[in-house]
């Protein structure tokens, strides 16, 4: 597998790859989310990405329209591709590379590169925050940090970071309970300013609005401002990715999309 990446990311000269490095996995399905998210990008004249193409279809399609796409099409469950992401994460650190890994429902609005990464190089991961899953860590810590969208560092860190997580996720099944656990078994230390809280059914989220930093046994995280990066729709706010709660369907989450703001296509259903 990891040969197989290596070669497919060759074409684009890795050594000479801009950092952070913009990340997404999409398949064919998505292809109207997709496009709405590099739209996103477009309108913030951010090109330095790559799709990783779960299908042919998708990658051939990209391909024509002069995106950067890498296929890894050997993926039949969730299981597989929450392992494949983190094989993929693992090269790009191996490699020295800082990358953004962001769903391709995670809509940019701002470019939070000289906010968010420029200014805080020690931190060698800088993750979004969810919601309550899995909530035995939300219990613990008050919140809970969300696997779509984060900034990480090719750090030696992180090389610890991502094996921990590739054994946990066979076991898990699930990558955000898995990033949660590692997270956790850091025994992270948070700083914590500008507390407040959001209401989400029967809970009460922490949140603030500057980064959440922790200290751990081998990482340093940053939790991104929940205002900035919500996982949950807020009016009138001023997002840089919104990444709200959708369904995990194609025409429901464009609908979903459309509905707080987040569809950039115009008429378009895709």
């Amino acid at each position: 597998m990891n040969n197989d990446i290596e070669k497919k990311f060759a074409i684009y000269g890795i050594s000479s790859i801009k950092k952070p490095l913009i990340i997404a996995f999409a398949n064919w399905s998505y292809l109207p989310v997709l496009r709405n998210w590099i739209e996103g990008l477009s309108r913030l004249a951010i090109n330095n990405f790559i799709i990783i193409s779960l299908d042919k279809q998708l990658h051939e399609y990209l391909l024509t329209k002069g995106y950067r796409t890498v296929l890894l099409d050997n993926v039949e469950n969730l299981c597989e591709l929450w392992r494949l992401r983190i094989i993929v994460f693992k090269f790009l650190v191996d490699h020295n590379i800082d990358f953004i890994h962001s769903d391709v429902d995670a809509v940019w609005f701002k470019n939070p590169i000289p906010e968010y990464y420029d200014p805080f190089p020690s931190i060698d991961l800088m993750i979004s925050q969810g919601t309550i899953w899995p909530e035995n860590v939300q219990r613990l810590w008050g919140f809970v940090v969300c696997c779509g969208f984060f900034i990480v560092r090719s750090s030696p860190a992180m090389k610890i970071i991502w094996d921990k997580l590739e054994n946990s996720v066979v076991q898990t099944g699930d990558d955000q309970i898995s990033m949660n656990y590692v997270i956790a078994g850091e025994n992270i230390r948070w700083q914590i300013q500008s507390k407040y809280h959001v209401v989400f059914g029967k809970y009460r989220l922490l949140c603030s609005d500057q980064v959440m930093e922790g200290k751990g046994d081998t990482i340093t995280v940053g939790v991104l401002p929940f205002r900035k990066f919500p996982r949950l729709h807020i009016p009138n706010s001023e997002p840089y990715i919104s990444h709200v709660l959708t369904p995990k369907e194609s025409k429901p989450k464009i609908e979903m999309l459309r509905n707080v703001g987040a569809w950039f296509l115009d008429n378009e259903s895709g």
